[in-house]
């Protein structure tokens, strides 16, 4: 029995910006984006709190939907600064069903010992452990649910454990980091899917029930790639953000110092592309034919030159001694140049006697992720910049 239209939307957590005025509207919009797009439930782990808590709590109450954690509690008192868990019952007509389905949905983050927040009235936040809030909150969702769904940002490894330890879950949605995957933790019974990052991923898990029960859930993860049509509004609320959030830094960046050392290592000296032509023209001529030499005006285009979460695999020495700090301050080293793949030039530049600039294709994974680059293969992209 599956529905023939998604009923639930629900993500893992690890979404918000930081503690930044541009990171506050990042997270804003991301909490806004998801009420448009009719999230059920969310997950808050430790990045959620990078804004403040108050702050977070502020843009929280303003979602359509209940943001869960059952392990960030109050020091004093044990309790949940969030709810931990939410019940959403799916009547007959909304899913194949004759009788309604009652999803519970649990919240947990990966447990931080040292973990603590001070809130303006010096209350005190921690995180548990997620075994330990699991075997405390899982039975009673379990006696409330038909299905139990686990929002976390756990390993693969620490998932293992809290399924070894707390029966009662039925398929656990995860996010850490780039991890895409089914099935990675151990115990064959539960379903274990990481979603990967960036909102790239479409999960569509349709879980089958029979007269005993859960009897199967089938899973896949549709690239959201340029064969899907963005929707239209969607895409202008999302431009009209990300616009935003250029706009913040490039306000920023014209008041910014460049703060370079006067005195810098040779082996941490950028020098740029020019420099380099001098004795490597033909190395120096395909690259200045390549998309490499450009990279910059893919976001001038864009209106992103300035925003940091693009700027730097577009850039030379990112945030580096004296490499790239921003359009206005450092333009000489805007564009993927020769030390963006072969690392700062100047003891090079020193001693060309000595070993200098050996790469290899993990360089080039650093930037072209599955997420950035989905088509990405180091054979066939490395022909079209061989020197």
């Amino acid at each position: 029995m599956y529905p023939q239209t998604p009923v639930l939307w629900v993500d893992s957590g690890e979404f918000s910006g930081d503690n930044s005025a541009a990171g506050k509207f990042q997270t804003e919009t991301l909490l806004n984006g998801m009420s448009r797009l009719g999230y059920t439930a969310v997950n808050v782990t430790e990045r959620e709190l990078a804004v403040g808590l108050a702050e977070f709590q502020s843009l929280a109450a303003k979602a359509e939907f209940p943001l869960l954690s059952g392990n960030i509690t109050w020091q004093e008192s044990g309790k949940p600064v969030f709810a931990p868990a939410t019940v959403k019952t799916l009547e007959p007509g909304s899913w194949r069903g004759q009788v309604p389905l009652r999803v519970g949905i649990l919240g947990l983050c990966r447990g931080n010992p040292g973990f603590l927040m001070r809130t303006a009235d010096d209350r005190k936040v921690v995180i548990q452990s997620p075994v330990k809030a699991a075997a405390r909150l899982v039975p009673p969702l379990r006696q409330q649910s038909d299905l139990v769904i686990l929002l976390t940002n756990l390993t693969p490894p620490e998932v293992d454990v809290l399924l070894a330890e707390v029966p009662g879950v039925d398929l656990v949605l995860a996010g850490n980091g780039e991890l895409v995957s089914d099935n990675l933790a151990s115990p064959p019974r539960v379903s274990v899917v990481y979603a990967g990052n960036q909102g790239k991923r479409l999960g569509e898990l349709r879980v089958f029930f029979n007269s005993k029960g859960l009897s199967e859930i089938t899973k896949r993860h549709p690239f959201l790639d340029m064969r899907y049509p963005q929707d239209p509004p969607m895409k202008a609320f999302e431009d009209e953000a990300n616009l935003k959030i250029n706009e913040f830094y490039r306000e920023a960046a014209a008041t910014e110092t460049s703060g370079v050392p006067g005195k810098i290592p040779a082996h941490s000296l950028f020098f740029g592309a020019a420099e380099c032509k001098t004795c490597h023209q033909a190395a120096y001529t395909v690259w200045e034919t390549s998309k490499h030499a450009h990279a910059m005006q893919v976001l001038i285009d864009a209106g992103q030159e300035f925003n940091p979460l693009c700027v730097g695999c577009h850039v030379t020495g990112n945030r580096r001694t004296n490499g790239f700090r921003n359009l206005k301050l450092t333009p000489k080293f805007a564009n993927v140049q020769c030390e963006a793949c072969h690392d700062a030039a100047g003891a090079h530049l020193e001693d060309p006697s000595q070993p200098y600039g050996a790469t290899d294709a993990n360089r080039c994974l650093s930037c072209h992720t599955t997420d950035n680059s989905p088509e990405f293969a180091f054979p066939s992209y490395w022909e079209r910049i061989r020197h």
